[in-house]
């Protein structure tokens, strides 16, 4: 029986034995998969000039076990992302391999990442592109904290308030005086609450809060060990 081709898109490759590597695909049925592909590394390999980044393919795979073996891989299309645009591709990918088990289940996240390629690939500001994705990708693993309710009172939110964020419990209420006695990367105004709530990136001067909310929610999903790819953007900003 020939395997069903699949829609997947390529994550990352790394070199296996002789001439193989190993490929992470992010398939349309919404899970991470590994797969083994033979001869890859071989001189012109056909294979290895469809394992490119931000590559949309075809794949079927053979094997019972964690790490698979492509049976056949087929193009469907490939974005080419240019400078900082570039840098943001690498670190979403990387997130998700981070965020993301081999064959777990997400549901939604085929399509989160395809609409993540595609707006960078357009060059639109990387900035809103990057915090929707950071979010929705808490909300689809399940680590999203709730942006509407105190996590300790239970009440909604006030205008005009301090809150400090709890990675692991969510928005805790502060008196105003007292915001100066706490980890400052912790604190968090009620109008960047509202606007991580509402998914509203357009106000600039919120970008920086923006990332310091991101950084500290992922940090429960992917771990506190430094993001390869963060290097990247610093020596794009360098350049």
């Amino acid at each position: 029986m020939i395997p069903e081709l699949r829609s997947a898109w390529l994550l990352h490759r790394r070199p296996y034995q002789e001439s193989a590597v190993i490929a992470e695909f992010l398939l349309e049925s919404q899970e991470r998969l590994a797969m083994v592909v033979k001869g890859a590394r071989a001189p012109r390999s056909a294979k290895m000039a469809l394992l490119q980044p931000f590559a949309q393919v075809m794949v079927s795979w053979r094997g019972k076990g964690d790490l698979k073996t492509l049976h056949a891989i087929e193009p469907l299309q490939t974005f080419r992302l240019l400078g900082m645009h570039l840098y943001c591709g690498i670190y979403i990918n990387e997130l998700l391999l981070r965020a993301v088990m081999p064959g777990q289940l997400t549901e939604g996240l085929f399509e989160l990442y395809s609409s993540a390629v595609s707006q960078l690939s357009r060059r639109e500001p990387v900035q809103p592109v990057l915090r929707f994705f950071e979010l929705q990708l808490l909300q689809l693993t399940g680590y999203l904290p709730c942006f509407n309710y105190d996590a300790y009172s239970g009440q909604a939110i006030k205008p005009d308030r301090w809150y400090r964020f709890k990675p692991t419990t969510g928005f805790i209420a502060i008196d105003e005086h007292q915001a100066n006695n706490y980890d400052k990367h912790l604190v968090f105004h009620a109008s960047v609450v509202k606007a991580l709530a509402e998914r509203d990136f357009s106000n600039k001067t919120y970008y920086y809060d923006f990332k310091r909310f991101s950084r500290l929610a992922l940090a429960v999903l992917v771990g506190k060990k430094p993001l390869k790819s963060r290097e990247l953007f610093l020596k794009g900003h360098n350049n």
